[in-house]
């Protein structure tokens, strides 16, 4: 997960992109304006330039990190800067990263922590 905000803060596409599967399939949250499912690593690349296409800056930072048998969760946020309006925000997300081997072979966007917790199988975490 480090190394995926290392590079994401890199402005590393390529990089980036090594990081998944060749099939690798990743879910938004059902709050979030791009709602969806992307499959393949062409369709990771159009989210990289899409979302990065509406920012002028855009970092990926992570607050915390829970590992599971073959998966990790995280609760990050967005640090963004407006491409046009140039307006400063601050966006919490979580999200579950399913690995095989080093690779990221599935990801999910979630809009809060328990249930990126519980998607990756760590639901009692969430209970304090």
């Amino acid at each position: 997960m480090h190394e995926l905000a290392r590079l994401w803060n890199a402005d590393d596409v390529e990089g980036y992109l090594e990081l998944f599967t060749s099939d690798i399939v990743f879910l938004s949250s059902d709050n979030w304006p791009e709602t969806g499912r992307r499959e393949g690593k062409e369709a990771m690349r159009e989210f990289w330039h899409e979302f990065r296409g509406v920012w002028e800056d855009v970092r990926l930072a992570i607050d915390e990190l829970h590992d599971a048998e073959n998966a990790v969760a995280a609760r990050c946020h967005w640090v963004t800067r407006g491409r046009v309006s140039g307006m400063e925000g601050d966006m919490e997300f979580a999200i579950v990263l399913w690995m095989q081997g080093d690779l990221v072979v599935r990801g999910q966007f979630f809009e809060h922590l328990p249930d990126a917790l519980e998607a990756a199988g760590l639901g009692d975490r969430s209970r304090g």
